[in-house]
């Protein structure tokens, strides 16, 4: 394969990166790096997160306003800690949903 394959590309779409602090596949500083690549992107990187879906209402919330607006007015990197409520919403609905 050509050596273009592997180089680094990036797109002006407006995107999210999520990423969890516990993710030892892909860790948060891969979110992180891949900035330089998307400049409209954000990154959320949640405290209590592995490497799973993100259920938690400021991911949601996110996705929200990135589909009816077309952009996150926020900063680019964006950290949280969801409550334990939430994380214990999430992993039930993993369990459903095996």
């Amino acid at each position: 394969m050509s050596d273009g394959f592997r180089a680094p590309f990036g797109s002006e779409v407006p995107m999210l990166f999520f990423s969890g602090v516990f993710d030892a596949r892909t860790p948060a500083s891969n979110g992180q790096e891949m900035l330089q690549w998307f400049p409209k992107a954000h990154h959320l990187v949640v405290s209590e997160l592995g490497h799973a879906e993100c259920y938690f209402e400021a991911c949601l919330d996110l996705v929200e306003e990135l589909l009816t607006k077309g952009r996150v007015n926020r900063p680019r990197v964006i950290e949280v800690s969801p409550t334990q409520e939430e994380i214990d919403r999430t992993f039930r609905r993993k369990r459903r949903a095996r």
